[in-house]
């Protein structure tokens, strides 16, 4: 994803929608791949004009960067944006808004790593689709994708782990190994 973005990266797009949502693309394909600093200069270098910041789809490209923080373990700046964040889209453009569904998600991720369930459940009256996060995890791209890469970085840690384990006691009990192998 990040080959076929970057070399668009800094295109002016006339359309802000398309402007908005290669921003967003470009920033969750960085947060999936551990560039989070590439995330964050992302929106550095890109910054939502003031007359755009209520804008739908400005409102989710900026929930991509909360996504950032959450993936790179900062959960309470992920926590502390993603709840301005949510605010400011059902106040600009509706609690059915995609830009509050996505926020909402973010959030509810949030309150689970912080072990809060019960602000996650409250969240649940800001979105309609919030309910569904609390019962069953979003579905949503930009918000299922910091969930499934903390789970595969959890996976490659275990993984690594047990390699290494298991290295160590091959390294161990080599010439038993053999031994026995020999001794058939």
């Amino acid at each position: 994803m990040i080959d076929l973005l970057e070399p668009h990266r800094d295109a002016a797009l006339e359309n802000p929608f398309l402007q908005y949502m290669l921003v967003a693309e470009l920033s969750a394909a960085y947060s999936a791949a551990g560039r989070y600093a590439d995330a964050k200069r992302l929106f550095e270098t890109h910054p939502i004009p003031p007359a755009d910041e209520d804008n739908d789809m400005a409102l989710v490209a900026q929930a991509t960067r909360a996504t950032a923080l959450l993936l790179e373990g900062n959960v309470r700046e992920a926590e502390r944006v993603g709840s301005a964040l949510l605010a400011r889209s059902v106040q600009a453009v509706g609690r059915h808004s995609i830009s509050a569904n996505i926020c909402a998600c973010v959030l509810a991720d949030a309150y689970y790593e912080l072990d809060r369930i019960d602000d996650a459940r409250e969240n649940d009256r800001e979105s309609p689709r919030a309910a569904a996060v609390v019962r069953t995890g979003c579905d949503d791209t930009h918000v299922a994708l910091p969930r499934a890469a903390r789970h595969a970085a959890r996976g490659r840690r275990r993984r690594a782990g047990v390699r290494a384990t298991a290295n160590r006691a091959s390294a161990q009990h080599a010439p038993d190994a053999r031994r026995r192998s020999y001794a058939g």
